[in-house]
């Protein structure tokens, strides 16, 4: 994602997710961790708002220090200009590449990845470098989203707009299947992990009020969007919007997600 004006401030969705996870497993999290303050790392970061905002400020947790990762340096400059404290930092880093030598040595007590994981290809991959992130025993608290009606729109979309035929092979291949569940679950196994506790999510709703607020919200994590010109982005927004109510066979903006919510402990380095 790199347009960064646009996605801080179009993800409320994320944020609503963002605040499911901590009403699922906060209290979990509060009897792992009592009064410690913990040294916390935020895969996929983004603009820095849900970290900011959601994890620091409503969490609950106490922390020691937290860093903010993304592999786009403009959602990491904006969460640095925006959110950077003596607590928080921001910095470059992709999730399937190697580890930075400081931050392998600093072997964090959580790790975190809300709405980050659905962009990325090689999820194994992911979760090995999530591990190697970890002290022993630590704790991958995630939120995945598998499945929106955006997804068999973006398809139907493809043949007016060239430039989305390879939308694709940008995001997770989770969004091809039926069962996500079972492949994150072993997945997990085999990168070191074993599952605290999981939820999928299979009727996860968020009301987006108005058409446009869903629009912008799909735009934001469009990443094609910022290739096509002005009059192109205002077009694919009207049709994104109108295939996806063709699809559900109303206009309702009550719209309906598959969301994996889960915590997962380090129990083994691996690789």
């Amino acid at each position: 994602m790199q347009n960064v004006e646009l996605y801080s401030k179009n993800n409320n969705c994320q944020k609503s997710a963002s605040r499911k996870f901590y009403n699922y497993f906060g209290d979990l999290l509060k009897a792992e961790f009592k009064n410690q303050e913990i040294s916390l790392i935020d895969v996929g970061s983004g603009c820095g708002t849900i970290l900011s905002e959601v994890t620091v400020g409503e969490s609950g947790l106490k922390f020691a220090k937290i860093f903010g990762v993304d592999k786009s340096e403009k959602m990491v400059n904006f969460a640095s200009e925006t959110y950077g404290s003596d607590l928080m930092s921001f910095r470059y880093m992709d999730v399937i590449d190697k580890i930075p030598d400081d931050l392998m040595s600093e072997q964090f007590d959580m790790v975190t990845s809300f709405y980050c994981l659905h962009h990325v290809r090689d999820l194994k991959k992911a979760f090995e470098t999530i591990n190697g992130l970890l002290a022993v025993n630590g704790l991958f608290g995630c939120v995945f989203f598998t499945w929106h009606t955006f997804i068999t729109a973006w398809d139907a979309l493809t043949e007016k707009y060239p430039v989305m035929s390879n939308w694709r092979n940008r995001f997770t291949p989770l969004f091809a299947v039926d069962n996500p569940d079972e492949i994150i679950k072993n997945n997990l196994s085999e990168s070191g992990f074993e599952i605290v506790k999981f939820i999928d999510d299979r009727n996860e709703f968020y009301n987006f009020s108005v058409p446009e607020n869903m629009a912008k919200t799909l735009d934001a994590i469009n990443p094609f969007f910022t290739s096509m010109s002005e009059e192109e982005q205002k077009q694919f927004s009207k049709d994104q919007m109108s295939k996806i109510f063709e699809l559900q066979k109303s206009e309702s903006l009550v719209e309906p997600f598959r969301v994996i919510y889960f915590v997962a402990r380090k129990t083994k380095t691996c690789c």
